[in-house]
């Protein structure tokens, strides 16, 4: 059935053409100036479609890339641009017409900020590029705006009226401002089509620090960007440092110039392709072309600074070095004083997001104040676990780290501010382990998996170094089943046992959980092996026992779960498939690597007691992945057995993950490789009923 659309353009812009509008089934699309239809088939200016094919024709009216009238040339040239990229770019939320940075750094080290911007909005997700917050702290700068209007497509202006521009002191909630206030105002009269354009300068008097300007900028997102730029002067007796990601220089344009005292440092690219995400690829700023700067060589100038913060705040007072003793009493080596500490900071101090200066974002509060408050940021956190380390003699610091899951990977070469999270690393026992008290229920040695596997900056120590990625054993989900089949039915015995992020996850979820609501998510959870299941009983191990392991309990039925299928009965063990359903490796190939937070480890085992009046007519046969030929880089490996004596039957299986980011290079291999698990994983027992001694032979 076709469905007739008459599409009446809501605006006028500039010269416009009708057209007809051919919608296929396939997903694409044909215009034309005429159509005719007859005989079942479409006849346009260039093509014939078939009927059957067509799903949609629509009349509308086309912008072309002109727009007529006296307006001013600017205005005109951004329309037009404007226009012809809409063309280009039809499904596109919104497109980035103008994305640029420039910096000054004068010789007393104060610098001024200016930043353009202008887009055209398409769809109404963008429309929240017209809400427009500006960060800034009272006593170290002040923003001022140059411009901001609205374009409307025929020409039309709307200017922001200047007490629309409000200054706002941010509310609090798990993010206390300190500090800081924001500029904050909205375009106006925004609708789909229109252009929205504001410039802003920063001028920033008291920097936190007036020797380290660091700067990075990001030339590709994930809408189309007409021109990205970034321009930096720096005084002529000073010189850049600078990195560069994701970059080819035949799209790249470098310029550099000294005039009046200064250098002039420029990058730019044109005409950029949107990223096209995929499931689970790294965090946006590690794929897109990138450059960061910095007006400093050497790592030392960014220790010194951060070390002398730090060790002003980690200074060990004779409360602190009480309260560490009597934690740590009655422990007898290192680690369980590490221990001990680590999840009292995580269970005693409440993590608060608090945004201010240099004194809170990069140091952190003194290690007393933030005990005396009993919360803090991630940074006073780990400010106060190094305290209370260093006062039962145990080596300790605070580290800066990119999570995986949002930031990317530190560019070494270049000094820089750097991260997102603070963390710890801890000598104890002759080695160097990462600690994260920011959360309330990470198991002593175990730590966020988001902080896994990336740089990690000791200022103290003077070292850049990356976190380790745990072995499979330490992120392990380990699972154990006794079934029992009586007629069509069976009693399930399920028991769980985890390490890493999946204990910290369901400690923290079933913390959270009314005794009353305990029975209903268990309940829920064995509805999904079947609607037909019956909860038994069930229990929860140490579930406000941080320092001992997490567990869970189960027992529960399963009405008619065997399906009878003429003479063959057919088990499935109980949500092996939904373990080994890789939603990952949907797409056949991929543009960017596969980011997992860290490894994996899954162990299943199942003892299934069947009567006497069943037999095994078939088992799926074992499988050995542990040498597979695609294995040389991505380091997996999967094995499951069936084993039967008597009327008992054994099943194990054990995967393993060692890395955390498979490159697109390995992708396909990879996907073959959980292809193979996954097939295995559907696969059925097969039992035969005993009739007159005579078993069904497949």
């Amino acid at each position: 059935m076709i469905l007739f659309v008459l599409f009446l353009s809501s605006f006028v812009s500039g010269t416009e053409r009708e057209l007809w509008k051919v919608e296929l089934f396939d997903g694409t699309s044909k215009k034309s100036g005429s159509i005719e239809i007859k005989k079942a088939q479409v006849f346009l200016e260039d093509t014939v479609i078939s009927m059957k094919d067509v799903m949609n024709i629509l009349f509308m009216k086309e912008k072309t890339d002109e727009v007529n009238g006296s307006i001013q040339e600017d205005v005109k040239e951004i329309i037009n641009e404007a226009n012809r990229l809409e063309r280009k770019y039809p499904d596109a939320g919104g497109i980035i017409l103008i994305d640029d940075d420039e910096i000054l750094l004068r010789p007393d080290g104060t610098r001024r900020y200016e930043y353009h911007f202008a887009a055209m909005i398409l769809k109404n997700s963008k429309k929240r590029w017209a809400n427009v917050k500006l960060y800034f702290e009272e006593e170290r700068s002040r923003i001022k705006v140059v411009l901001a209007r609205t374009i409307k497509p025929d020409g039309t202006i709307y200017n922001l009226p200047e007490e629309d521009i409000k200054i706002v002191k941010p509310k609090s909630g798990m993010v206390f401002f300190e500090k800081g206030k924001s500029v904050q105002f909205e375009l106006p009269n925004v609708s789909i089509g229109d252009i929205i354009e504001y410039e802003y300068t920063e001028e920033v008097f008291n920097p936190w620090n007036k020797k380290i300007l660091n700067i990075d900028h990001y030339f590709q997102t994930t809408e189309p960007v007409d021109l990205s730029r970034l321009m930096v002067a720096i005084p002529e007796s000073l010189s850049l440092t600078v990195g560069k990601r994701n970059i080819n220089e035949a799209n790249f344009l470098s310029v550099f110039s000294e005039k009046d005292g200064y250098k002039y440092y420029g990058w730019e690219m044109e005409n950029i392709e949107p990223i096209i995400r995929e499931p689970e690829m790294p965090p946006l700023g590690e794929v897109v072309p990138r450059i960061e700067v910095s007006n400093v060589k050497s790592w030392d100038v960014i220790f010194d600074w951060y070390s002398d913060f730090q060790l002003t705040r980690m200074r060990v007072t004779e409360e602190i070095k009480e309260l560490a003793e009597k934690i740590t009493e009655g422990a007898t080596t290192e680690e369980e004083k590490v221990a001990k500490l680590y999840h009292f900071v995580q269970r005693n101090v409440r993590y608060i997001c608090i945004k201010g200066g240099a004194a809170s974002g990069v140091s952190g509060h003194p290690a007393e104040e933030t005990l005396e408050k009993g919360y803090g940021d991630c940074t006073d956190k780990a400010i106060l676990l190094a305290t209370l380390l260093r006062a039962v003699a145990i080596k300790a610091y605070p580290v800066y780290i990119g999570t995986n899951d949002d930031v990317p990977t530190l560019i070494t070469e270049v000094p820089c501010y750097y991260g997102n999270h603070c963390i710890n690393e801890v000598e104890v026992d002759s080695k160097s382990i990462y600690l994260d008290a920011t959360g309330t229920t990470s198991r002593y040695p175990s730590y966020w998996s988001a902080d896994h596997d990336v740089y990690a900056v000791n200022a103290i120590k003077r070292t850049i170094e990356k976190t380790p990625i745990p072995p499979p054993s330490e992120n392990e989900r380990r699972y154990e089943y006794e079934i029992k089949i009586s007629s069509l039915d069976c009693i399930v015995t399920f028991k769980a046992h985890y390490t890493g992020d999946w204990e910290d996850w369901l400690r923290w979820y079933w913390e959270r959980k009314k005794d009353d609501e305990i029975k209903e998510a268990f309940e829920e959870m064995i509805h999904d092996v079947s609607p037909y299941s019956e909860l038994v009983d069930f229990s929860l191990e140490n579930v406000n026992a941080l320092s001992k392991p997490f567990g869970m309990v189960l027992k529960y039925k399963l009405k008619d779960y065997i399906k009878k299928t003429g003479d063959p009965l057919l088990f499935e063990l109980p949500e092996l498939i939904d373990r080994y359903t890789f939603k990952e490796v949907c797409l056949s190939e991929r543009k960017y690597p596969l980011n997992y937070a860290t490894s994996e480890g899954i162990i299943n085992s199942y003892t299934i007691t069947f009567p006497e009046n069943l037999t095994i007519a078939y088992l799926p046969e074992k499988i050995d992945l542990s040498n597979w030929t695609g294995d040389k880089e991505l380091r997996v490996s999967y094995t499951a057995l069936y084993t039967n004596e008597g009327n008992i039957l054994n099943f194990r299986d054990d995967f393993k993950r060692y890395k955390r980011v498979v490159p697109a290079s390995e992708y396909k291999n990879y996907k073959e490789f959980l292809t193979k698990i996954s097939l295995f994983a559907k696969k059925k027992i097969v039992f035969q009923e005993i009739t007159n001694n005579r078993p069904y032979s497949p």
